[in-house]
């Protein structure tokens, strides 16, 4: 009796070991399970390779350029290129969403669906409106320069605009074929948090084995530049320093010369990196 009873006992509590607590039985395994859904759905749902090559193309190159030219930053037309990524990319998720549909009928489709929160096609219709309403508003601010520099530069940047796309175009394509299609919950953003953060920590490791370039040929085309001036001013015959030389005076040179020009944002950086003129 005594013996059943232990045994009893040992299985009760060998099943309540083998479930383990929330965190380590459920929550990681169906974290890992998702980021795993996220990273092989291109495999399983090839239609939406031809939407996202060009994407990784483009992140792949631009995080390798910028580890190699370290100096440079994004600037605001790229910013406003990466808007427009996220613009196209929410048309084609809108027609993925309704392929039989003409553009003329497209937003008394998207209204009807709007109002079924049920539905799988209002989680992707809400999606791809989500999608393309931030990329018209990222195009604004960096359109007109509204965003701290900073902060446009950093909400689009490369990696975090195609990282989104990429999430959007994944849960879009996998609720639209409805087989194992990929919920958007909790676990999905933890996942593309995650995501982020794995990427980041991959192309930061990347930047820092990538040699740099150290390219002299900027500085040398602003002393260049420089003696012009001085070629055209008889002030300036005094051999005045390059860094006495104006960013007004580099620009008008530079409108009126028909010689390589030197973007006014970039004097001053290449001012820092040019070298004293010999006495």
């Amino acid at each position: 009796m005594n013996a059943t009873a232990t045994n009893i006992t040992l299985k009760t509590m060998g099943g309540a070991a083998a479930q383990g607590p929330w965190f380590t039985a459920t929550f990681v395994p169906t974290l890992i399970n998702r980021v795993a859904d996220l990273v092989a759905a291109p495999f399983l749902y090839p239609q939406m390779v031809y939407i996202l090559t060009p994407m990784l193309i483009t992140l792949v190159l631009m995080e390798f350029y910028f580890g190699r030219y370290k100096d440079e930053e994004l600037g605001w037309n790229t910013a406003v290129g990466h808007a427009l990524v996220l613009i196209f990319v929410g048309i084609d998720l809108l027609k993925t969403v309704y392929p039989s549909v003409t553009p003329s009928t497209m937003a008394t489709h998207v209204w009807m669906d709007l109002g079924r929160f049920s539905s799988g096609e209002t989680i992707s219709t809400i999606i791809a409106i989500a999608v393309l309403t931030y990329g018209f508003f990222l195009l604004i601010m960096d359109f007109f320069h509204w965003l701290p520099k900073g902060l446009a530069f950093f909400v689009s940047g490369t990696l975090q605009v195609d990282l989104l796309a990429y999430l959007a175009i994944v849960l879009v394509y996998t609720n639209n074929a409805r087989v194992h299609p990929i919920a958007l919950d909790g676990y999905t953003f933890l996942a593309a948090i995650l995501l982020f953060l794995g990427l980041w920590g991959i192309f930061g490791f990347i930047h820092v084995l990538e040699p740099e370039k150290k390219d002299k040929r900027d500085w040398e085309l602003l002393a260049k530049k420089r003696r012009q001036i001085m070629a055209n001013d008889e002030e300036a015959r005094t051999a005045r320093p390059l860094a006495d030389v104006s960013n007004d005076e580099v620009v008008a040179a530079g409108e009126t010369e028909s010689t390589v020009i030197v973007p006014v944002g970039e004097i001053s950086a290449l001012k820092e990196r040019a070298p004293s003129p010999k006495k």
